[in-house]
């Protein structure tokens, strides 16, 4: 016969905190979802669109993809769970996690040895991140997508701006003052109008790198989906030019803007 969960058989501090769980989650949730319909349905519809990677990777990478595909879906979704809680500081360390992940993937699809060293030994990928996210830089399609975002006051560098984004992501990990989750005045989670509103602009633009990312890591695969698929994945992308450029490099042609 299956246990069954009663709140009054529990000791004194869990039951207090399985009290606390129930009022939190019961209250931030409701006035996020109250005030910010709207953001949150996008959020989640983005959030769904990573699947759809797992789908175009499965048929040629699907050892390394269908793992790490998961992991960056559900460190997003977590992600939007834990702002809807008030819970900004995980929030935010779910979206660095999902931006790691996402860069592990293109990285370990090429190597496959690689991935079963990391995989075994659960070290660090240091040829991912370090030297300035190098690797990328010698990939021939990510230099090209530089060259065409460059401006006549800008010498445009994708990974500048991950990097400068992945470190406003890494205060929440390493604790930054301004980052706390508790206030001089109180210690439970509340909903924050601008803790929220900031989580939801690091979202979009995490988002944002992570479906890039992939777009140039993977541009065969990309180039051969349906596209419904290539839609819903630039849907994704909240920067225009990025999108434009996506689409002018990649050949992606269909009426109108996403």
């Amino acid at each position: 016969m299956a246990k069954e969960f009663d709140e009054n058989k529990l000791e004194v501090l869990s039951k207090s905190l399985f009290k606390i769980q129930q009022k939190l989650i019961d209250k931030n949730s409701t006035e996020a979802l109250l005030h910010n319909p709207t953001k949150i349905e996008i959020a989640l519809k983005k959030v769904s669109a990573v699947a759809t990677w797992k789908r175009i990777l499965s048929a040629k990478h699907k050892i390394v993809s269908d793992g790490l595909v998961n992991e960056i879906f559900m460190d997003l979704w977590q992600s939007t769970n834990f702002a809807c809680m008030g819970l900004y500081k995980q929030a935010h360390v779910s979206l660095r996690a999902a931006l790691e992940t996402t860069m592990r993937l293109v990285y370990f699809s090429t190597h496959p040895v690689e991935y079963d060293w990391w995989c075994s030994k659960g070290s660090r990928d240091d040829d991912v991140r370090s030297r300035d996210y190098n690797y990328f830089g010698r990939l021939s399609l990510f230099e090209k997508f530089d060259k065409k975002m460059k401006t006549s006051t800008k010498d445009y560098k994708l990974f500048t701006e991950v990097r400068n984004e992945y470190s406003t992501l890494s205060d929440y990990v390493h604790s930054s003052r301004k980052m706390f989750q508790t206030r001089i005045d109180r210690i439970a989670p509340e909903y924050e109008i601008a803790d929220f509103n900031r989580w939801n602009t690091h979202f979009s633009r995490t988002l944002s790198y992570i479906n890039t990312i992939l777009i140039l890591g993977f541009h065969f695969e990309f180039k051969k989906t349906t596209l419904p698929n290539q839609k819903n994945i630039l849907k994704s992308i909240s920067f225009i030019n990025y999108k434009s450029c996506l689409r002018k490099m990649l050949a992606v042609k269909f009426r109108g803007r996403i």
